[in-house]
């Protein structure tokens, strides 16, 4: 996860009506938005590999650019119809977090545990013999889980999280996925139409036509799940003009652009 204040290199992806853009690094124009406010980046981007991972570029960002709790990576391209999606990630403030996560984790399964094993004692007094061969094996798992579970109190848990069911490119391909969404609320002025809306996320990009081509989906309101494709954006008022919708966007429903 990332870590606030500490560089780390991150990925985008650049498109045209072909699909994914190779080549085309030398036109990207990158900048970096901290918690709303939009800056320059030092590094220069690169292509990752134009033959293997076709269209997914990578620029270095530094710790000083690195230092709010949302960031968003975000760009342009001089090439025409080539379009650059931008990527999100949150910062967290301690490293330590997901060891201190794991400690609470094993102190919570021990308890339960203990549970457990006093259950297993009883149904052994009230069955006899009838059931103590079959039952001394379970109690006898549930002792080796407790002996086994009582040094995460002390130890990290180890998780290879760059996976999904075994493969690394599924994760890095939801990775680009979930980075490239973009969160908002919409917003009562101007009065919203069914093909036109406004929203007052300060987020947003401010440049004309950054999200025409995309789809947002409603996840709020009387419209929720309904998706349209973006026809027309203008970045000064963060007005979109979408395919109709059933009715117009109340005011305050949030919404993805994907």
């Amino acid at each position: 996860m990332p870590v606030r204040a500490q560089a780390l290199t991150m990925h985008y992806f650049a498109t045209d009506a072909d699909g994914p853009k190779t080549g085309d690094v030398g036109n990207h124009a990158l900048r970096i938005i901290e918690d709303g406010v939009i800056g320059t980046i030092a590094a220069s981007p690169a292509e990752v590999d134009a033959t293997n991972a076709p269209g997914i570029y990578k620029v270095a960002i530094t710790a000083a650019e690195n230092t709010a709790d949302v960031v968003t990576l975000c760009g342009k391209s001089s090439t025409s119809g080539v379009t650059v999606s931008p990527s999100t990630w949150c910062n967290i403030t301690n490293a330590d977090a997901s060891a201190t996560a794991a400690a609470s984790y094993a102190t919570a399964n021990n308890t339960a545990i203990n549970t457990i094993d006093g259950i297993v004692d009883a149904i052994l007094v009230d069955t006899g013999t009838t059931l103590n061969g079959k039952i001394d094996v379970i109690d006898g798992i549930v002792d080796q889980i407790l002996v086994d579970t009582a040094v995460l109190g002390a130890t990290p848990i180890a998780a290879n999280v760059t996976q999904i069911s075994g493969s690394a490119t599924a994760a890095d391909n939801m990775e680009l996925g979930s980075l490239a969404m973009t969160a908002g609320v919409s917003h009562n002025s101007p009065s919203p139409t069914v093909d036109a809306f406004a929203s007052d996320t300060g987020a947003l990009s401010s440049t004309n036509d950054f999200y025409n081509g995309r789809i947002v989906i409603f996840t709020s309101g009387s419209l929720a799940g309904q998706a349209r494709t973006i026809l027309d954006y203008t970045g000064a008022t963060k007005l979109f003009t979408c395919d109709s919708f059933t009715a117009a966007p109340p005011n305050d429903s949030t919404f993805l652009i994907v």
